[in-house]
């Protein structure tokens, strides 16, 4: 029998087999909606419609904002690659330093003299020292050294009379360099306040104290403290809840109220408590600053009554001239030249605070004649001439001053 009719017969058996089959149900699709979870809460259409506005919102907004980027796309590329202009910028070098000023030599310290009869007999007979035209006491500078000598550590009598001269000097050279009637009128109008019982302390605030004091003026003073021993003097020898009379320092005029006095176990470790009031001479610092910086490098004029007081001074004061010396001028009459300067002196202080042009000029014309007659005085100093010394001799170079 051929193979392929018997392979035929039994595909054909089978398939009428498969037709016979029942044909089985087709599967049922579930038309209900799945169960609501109950922890997740309903929406309702409100919210719905209020989920979809925003969610149009949002991509209106990415749509306007994808389309700005393609409108300025083009301007953007185009600022990007085109050619920029050259650009230079310089590098700041700064300035040109300004020369530096030429050092100048430092003034050589003036050498104290003795007084001439005319100078001292301007003056009370007590005057010891003359500074810079005001008078020094002789009282005053046995005060102080009373009250040095009471301090065993003060050193020999030659050290405590330079300390205390030092200071004094100081005080007066300081005081000559600003008018006091300005700073005499407020101490004046001070005084009335307190009288009137305004405290010290309240009127140090506003009117100010010494260095070193508290903002309401209250000071411990020591012994061969750093407000002087003359400030120390006053200190010490005023009594406690006594007020002291105004005095000066060497930065203004001074109020001291006593407060208390602590014993030492020795006289050095002494203490006062006291409040302090000072009217400054002038507002300005660096005026004042000028007249201590004058005092510590001696340009200061010293006039000793006497050769005893000239030794008394500190070395910085009565130290030799310097060799380096101007020519001096023979045959100055010196008494001619002092006439001079003292009627310079009165006509420029006639013309002192004037506003006038013609009287400005004349009190610089009057104030370099002033100056040249100084000059002339100090190297007939140098030549050793006697300033009582009378010659006939005119000084050349001075000019006559005209009054108006």
């Amino acid at each position: 029998m051929d193979l392929r009719l018997v392979t035929a017969s039994l595909l054909l058996l089978g398939t009428a087999a498969m037709a016979q089959l029942p044909t089985p149900p087709a599967p049922v699709i579930p038309t209900t909606t799945p169960a609501q979870d109950p922890d997740k809460p309903k929406q309702t259409p409100a919210d719905a419609v209020k989920e979809l506005t925003s969610e149009r919102d949002r991509l209106a907004r990415e749509i306007a904002y994808a389309q700005e980027r393609a409108k300025n796309g083009k301007a953007f590329l185009a600022s990007k690659f085109s050619a920029k202009p050259q650009a230079f910028k310089s590098i700041d070098a700064g300035v040109t330093a300004p020369p530096m000023p030429v050092m100048q030599m430092p003034a050589q310290p003036r050498t104290a003299r003795l007084a001439t009869k005319d100078e001292i007999a301007s003056h009370t007979d007590d005057t010891m020292l003359i500074v810079n035209g005001r008078a020094l006491p002789q009282g005053v500078f046995d005060q102080v050294m009373a009250y040095l000598a009471a301090t065993p550590a003060s050193g020999d009598e030659s050290a405590r009379a330079q300390r205390a001269l030092f200071d004094l000097v100081r005080i007066e050279a300081v005081a000559s360099s600003f008018e006091e009637n300005e700073a005499a009128e407020r101490v004046g109008g001070i005084q009335a306040e307190l009288e009137a019982g305004k405290s010290i302390a309240e009127l140090a605030k506003s009117v100010g104290t010494v260095p070193g004091a508290n903002a309401d003026g209250r000071i411990e003073v020591t012994r061969n403290s750093a407000f002087g021993p003359r400030f120390e003097q006053i200190a010490f020898s005023t009594e406690a809840g006594k007020r002291t009379r105004p005095f000066r320092n060497a930065m203004g005029i001074v109020i001291l109220q006593v407060e208390s006095m602590e014993k030492g176990a020795s006289p050095e470790l002494d203490k006062v408590i006291a409040t302090a009031l000072q009217v400054p001479y002038t507002p300005e610092a660096e005026a004042l600053q000028k007249s201590h910086l004058a005092v510590n490098t001696g340009q200061v004029d010293i006039f000793a009554r006497d050769q005893k007081a000239l030794d008394l001074l500190p070395e910085m004061f009565r130290r030799p001239a310097p060799m380096m010396q101007p020519a001096p001028t023979q045959g100055v009459n010196v008494e001619v030249i002092q006439k001079q300067m003292k009627q310079l002196m009165e006509d420029m202080k006639a013309l002192q605070g004037s506003v006038d042009p013609d009287a400005v000029k004349k009190l610089q014309i009057m104030q370099q004649q002033y100056d040249m007659a100084k000059q002339q005085l100090r190297a007939a100093e140098a030549a050793g001439t006697s300033f009582d010394a009378v010659n006939e001799v005119k000084v050349e170079g001075v000019p006559p001053v005209k009054k108006n």
